[in-house]
């Protein structure tokens, strides 16, 4: 059995071989290929071996090797004191939060939530520990004396680093810090109204990054051509994988077109909660 935060494996070893040494080194296949990489962290090395039919019994019944996969769902948060825990200032900012909590109901968005990420996992995706348990609650409040209803949720709230507003930053390197993430893009698809009224960087630093790009291939091509090393082809690899990243992120049609024409939020100047679109799109109620 692998065990983590939120979810346990049980492995299904053929009765034929009963080494632990060769049970070990499926159990270390099974984390390499099979689990997703933000899920092997949370096992913390506990296996359980069941031992219930031979290899070939396995194939033929067409049962694979993990028997079973029980995921674990946090209980949403509902008390004062649980409320605390998670921040002991909730108290001094909401001094009615123990009155309102006392009458407060679990909105069916929290159970929505949960099958969502339940469903994202089951299609093979990956969740780490923090985002699979990052909303502790969704709660339906109503004021006991004025009778107002409210939502009550309580979740992380994260900071990206996309987006860019020439407006407010007009050099590349007002970027600087964003751009040490792998995964920056220059827009969101959260924006201000109304075009920016001074150019983007980054609609002149893509073209040429990727000017740049190209002449160091030429470099590697010309070495390749006199050394077959490995490094060279390794090299020019390396350059056709960013030379596509960079068009992708910052040369694709679409993404001219709202570089020039919109001002993204700055995720660092104008923080945002992302619900899900059911929420706050009619389609359901809380």
């Amino acid at each position: 059995m692998f065990q983590g935060p939120f979810f346990r494996v049980n492995l299904c070893q053929p009765v034929a071989d009963s080494s632990f040494a060769l049970a070990s080194h499926i159990v270390a296949a099974f984390c390499c290929v099979i689990l997703p990489l933000a899920a092997r962290a949370q096992f913390g090395g506990k296996v359980e071996i069941e031992e219930t039919s031979t290899a070939a019994e396995m194939r033929a019944a067409g049962q694979g090797f993990v028997s079973s996969v029980t995921m674990r769902r946090p209980l949403p948060t509902r008390t004062l004191p649980q409320f605390l825990a998670i921040n002991p200032s909730l108290s001094t900012v909401w001094p009615g939060l123990g009155t309102l909590l006392e009458t407060a109901k679990v909105s069916d968005f929290y159970a929505d939530l949960s099958r969502r990420k339940l469903a994202y996992l089951k299609d093979g995706n990956s969740l780490s520990d923090h985002n699979y348990l990052d909303c502790a609650t969704v709660l339906l409040l109503q004021h006991p004396v004025s009778q107002r209803h409210g939502i009550r949720l309580q979740a992380d709230m994260d900071v990206v680093t996309d987006g860019s507003d020439p407006d407010r930053a007009p050099n590349l390197s007002d970027y600087d810090s964003a751009r040490t993430s792998d995964w920056f893009l220059p827009q969101t698809a959260y924006t201000w109204a109304g075009p920016p009224r001074t150019p983007n960087p980054f609609l002149e630093y893509y073209p040429a990054a990727v000017a740049r790009l190209d002449s160091y291939r030429s470099l590697f091509q010309k070495e390749a051509e006199t050394d077959k090393g490995r490094i060279w082809r390794l090299l020019i690899a390396a350059v056709d994988a960013q030379k596509a990243r960079l068009k992708t992120a910052g040369l694709s049609g679409e993404t001219i077109r709202a570089l020039k024409n919109s001002r993204s939020l700055l995720g660092t100047e104008d923080p945002f909660v992302v619900l899900p679109l059911n929420w706050v799109s009619g389609s359901s109620s809380p």
